[in-house]
C-alpha cells in the first residue's frame, strides 16, 4: 500500500469531504476514496486503476466542453466561475511536480493566447498601442514557454 503521506495533508482535507459525499460527479464515492487512498501501489492492478480514472477523466473533459458548447449562458454561468474554474486551473499549473514541464508550458502559452484573443474580440482594445502591448505579451509567453519547453528538453 502507498503511503498516505505522500499526499499533501492540505489535499487530503481539501477532498476528504467529497469523497464522503453522496453527490454524484465523475467518480464514484469509492473511486474518490481510492485515489485519496492510493490502495493499488503495484503492478498490473495501479496500472488498470489509472488507466480507468485517465479515460475517465478525458471524456469528461469533452462531456465539459459539450456541456459549455450547449448549455444556455444562465446553466454555464452558474458552473463556470472563477471559484470553480481557478483551483483547477491552479493544480493543473502548480502541481506538485518537482521541475516545470513541457506540457504545462504550453497549456500556460494557450491560457495566455486565448484569453488575449478573446479580450480583443469581445472588448474595445482603444488604441494601437495597446493592440502593440497585447502583441508584445504575447510574444514575451511565446518566449517564455519556448524557453521552458527548451530547457526541460535538454534535462530529459
Amino acid at each position: 500500500m502507498v503511503d498516505t503521506a505522500r499526499i499533501p495533508e492540505k489535499t487530503m482535507k481539501k477532498f476528504d469531504t467529497h469523497a464522503k459525499s453522496q453527490a454524484s460527479g465523475l467518480f464514484t464515492n469509492k473511486v474518490r476514496k481510492q485515489l485519496l487512498t492510493q490502495p493499488h501501489s503495484r503492478g498490473h492492478s495501479k496500472s488498470m486503476f489509472w488507466y480507468r480514472i485517465r479515460n475517465q477523466v478525458r471524456s469528461a473533459l469533452v462531456d465539459l466542453e459539450m456541456f459549455t458548447a450547449l448549455a444556455n449562458r444562465h446553466n454555464v454561468d452558474q458552473v463556470m466561475t472563477t471559484e470553480t474554474v481557478g483551483p483547477i486551473v491552479k493544480t493543473l499549473l502548480y502541481h506538485t511536480f518537482p521541475d516545470p514541464d513541457r506540457s504545462r508550458a504550453l497549456i500556460a502559452e494557450l491560457f495566455i493566447a486565448e484569453g488575449f484573443a478573446y479580450l480583443r474580440r469581445n472588448c474595445d482594445v482603444g488604441t494601437s498601442a495597446n493592440e502593440q502591448a497585447i502583441d508584445i505579451a504575447l510574444n514575451v509567453a511565446n518566449y517564455l514557454a519556448t524557453h521552458l519547453r527548451e530547457n526541460t528538453e535538454e534535462g530529459e
